[in-house]
Formats: C-alpha cells, structure tokens, sequence
C-alpha cells in the first residue's frame, strides 16, 4: 500500500465522503464533512493542510477490509454488513444503517493510508475518521463502531513500528486496550498513553510505560505534560493521537488549544511521526468544527517551524526518509562511531535550542550565536536530542558538545 507522502510541504488529511455517509449522522458521522468543507473553504488552511481521498483504489480497500477481518470478530462483522442480529450491529449505541460498513471501511482506509505516510517520512499526517477507541474486537460501544485506532497500531507494530497511541478523549479507551489484551505478541511494541476527564470505559493499563489518567479541570494541562513525558521516554517511530475535543466544556476552548499546541510542538520538535485522528466532540457546529481544526493548525503550525530549521542547512522541507526498514526506503542513520566508541553524528543538521520558544531559536541561528552544523535539541518541555539529518539519537550533553552545540 505504499505512497510517497505529500510532494509539497502541506500535511495530507484523509477523507471520503463515505466517512459520513450514514444516515445516524450524529456528530460521530457528519463532523468529518463539515471539517473537510472548513478546510477547502479557507486560503490560510488549503495552504498548510491538503485533504485527500484515502481510497482511491480496490487495494486499498482490500487492505482495510484484511485489517478488520484480521482482528475483528466475524460474528460482528457480519452484524455490521447485515443489520442481524439488531443488538449486535447497533451495539456502537447509534442504531444500524446499510451504509455503516462501507463507512468504516473507508474510514479505516484513511487511517492506514495516514500512516503509510509517516513510515515513509512525512512527519504527519491525518485522517478525518472517528468513532474509534470504545469499540472492542467483539463489539460497538459508545458510538464506536470498528477501533481503527487499535487496527492501525497493530498495523504499524507488525511491520516493525514501535508506536505509541495517545488518547487524550475526554472518555477513557477500554476498548482499544480490549485489542491491545486479546492481540499481546503484535501490540508487544505498542504503548497505550490516555488521559481523560470522564471514566466511562476505564481499565488497567496491560503494560509498563502505559498510563491512564483521570483528570481534573485543574490538573488537566500538567497530566497533560506528564503522558507527554512518557510519549517522548519511550521514543515510539510513531505516535498515534486520537485528538478527542469533548473534554470542552469540562475544560475552556483556550485550554483545548493550548493542550493541541503542546501535543504538536513536544512531538513534531522530537522528530516523532504522528498521524491525527478525530476524536469526541459534541455540541454546536460552531463550536466544534474550530476546535478540531486547531489540532490540525497547531501540528501544521509545529512542521512549518521544523521546515525553516531544515531549510537553513538546505535540507528540503519534503525530503522525507522512512522510519523502518520494512517501508521502502531506509532510515538514514550513521553506523560510525567516533575513536572512544562514541556515535558519531553526520554533523548537518542545526540546533533548536533548549530553553527558547521557536522565534527565539531562529533569531538566535540568524544572528550566527547558535552553531550551525550541531545536533539537534528539542523545543521544551521535552529534552530529547535527535539529528533531523541522520536521525541519531544523542541523549548525553557531552555528546552535543562533541557536534559543537553551545548551550545557552
């Protein structure tokens, strides 16, 4: 199924119209048009973010469709295709139509389609898909019909990711760790990080480096920087975030943006692949459909920040690399060592300097009082220490003294 991510800068949204093609069109449903019309309606967002068909070919599809069937109940399955027995196929909560299997099929399609993308370099990608995380491999639950959030983890931990799915929905995601327990051996490489603010479908996270939190108005933004924390120590190749906007009205809209800046700026300035998809969120349009688009704003507002650092050592703001060898390119990372066993780093890629926000960074290179040619460090409020050329990891400061990184 492999594509060659986006040619331009933009990041690619995946959506069909079979996404709200049933008639139950509750918000679980419709939401994905009306994000997708906001999208193609507004200069300043065609220009950042580019919404794609995920299903263009038979292939696709029929990958889709192996996924589900691979770890999908049949009984189910065929209550979803059929309407038979009722309390099974409308056991997502919202009733049975005829159009529902062809929904989430394609809806899986661009879910898959959005990571084959970041295997293969792009640094994000996502799909306008939701309805995902209560649904168990038995059956629907709390307007989840198929988990493409799980299927698309366990996709990418079969071909070799260790990926990290990051749950901030106001509801917890039972049902994603229902497929993490019944599948161990593929979700060995798979962590489950999930903050909510409600405690419907609660569980016990199954491994270590997992994490469930049930958080207040008041703790909210520090439980977030905490999962953050554990996202960026267990250094997946890919994060998978399922960017629910339904902890509004529990926390204000100025607090919903904030925790999207926070989640783009710590993963993308990590040098982490992340697809988005759509979580819970209910209520008005008008309410709704701008608070989902800040998620994709702030990731596209993250990797514009990344492709200026790029350009400055004239490395292409699309040259994208593959982050497993069992995509079809080749992560380009250094094998020399320096004399005292050391790795040794390609020296190409710029800092971005710990302690100061983006602006300050750049304005810091401009003026020539960073060094070029060092390894990168991240933005706060994760240090971590990657090349953007090579993709070496240092995690010692005196390995960044070695490629000529001053700190400040």
């Amino acid at each position: 199924m492999h594509q060659t991510p986006n040619p331009d800068d933009r990041i690619s949204v995946y959506f069909n119209a079979n996404y709200s093609s049933p008639a139950i069109a509750f918000e679980t449903f419709k939401k994905a048009a009306m994000i997708a019309r906001a999208i193609s309606s507004d200069v300043k967002l065609t220009a950042a973010l580019d919404v794609r068909d995920p299903a263009p070919s038979e292939t696709d599809l029929r990958l889709a469709r192996e996924e589900i069937e691979r770890y999908v109940d049949q009984e189910y399955l065929e209550a979803l295709k059929a309407g038979v027995p009722a309390s099974l196929a409308s056991s997502n909560g919202l009733g049975w139509d005829e159009n529902l299997w062809n929904s989430v099929l394609h809806s899986t399609a661009g879910i898959l389609r959005a990571i084959d993308d970041v295997a293969s370099g792009a640094p994000v990608a996502a799909s306008l898909s939701s309805g995902l995380h209560h649904a168990t491999p038995s059956r629907g639950s709390g307007f989840c019909t198929i988990n493409s959030l799980a299927l698309g983890a366990l996709f990418a931990a079969r071909r070799g990711l260790k990926v990290v799915i990051l749950d901030l929905d106001a509801h917890c995601g039972g049902g994603t760790e229902a497929f993490l327990r019944r599948y161990p051996n593929e979700a060995a490489s798979i962590l489950h990080v999930d903050v909510s603010v409600i405690p419907f479908d609660r569980y016990e996270p199954r491994a270590t480096g997992s994490s469930l939190r049930i958080s207040t108005r008041d703790s909210y933004l520090a439980d977030i920087d905490d999962a953050l924390a554990l996202v960026v120590a267990a250094k997946p190749d890919l994060v998978i975030y399922n960017a629910g906007i339904d902890i509004w009205p529990s926390v204000d809209k100025s607090v919903v943006r904030e925790r999207e800046a926070r989640v783009a700026k710590t993963i993308v300035s990590n040098g982490i692949g992340c697809v988005v998809v759509m979580a819970g969120g209910y209520g008005q349009d008008s309410d709704i459909v701008p608070l989902h688009l800040s998620t994709l704003q702030a990731f596209a507002e993250e990797c514009s920040e990344a492709d200026y650092v790029r350009t400055l050592v004239g490395i292409p703001s699309n040259e994208h690399t593959s982050r497993t060898g069992t995509w079809d390119r080749q992560t380009k990372v250094s094998d020399d060592t320096n004399e005292d066993g050391t790795p040794r780093c390609c020296g190409k890629a710029v800092p971005i300097l710990y302690g100061f926000p983006g602006e300050d960074a750049r304005r810091l290179v401009e003026r020539g009082e960073a060094v070029l040619g060092g390894c990168v460090i991240s933005m706060p409020p994760m240090p971590t220490h990657r090349c953007l050329r090579c993709g070496l990891d240092l995690v010692h400061r005196d390995l960044l003294r070695r490629y000529g990184m001053r700190f400040i």
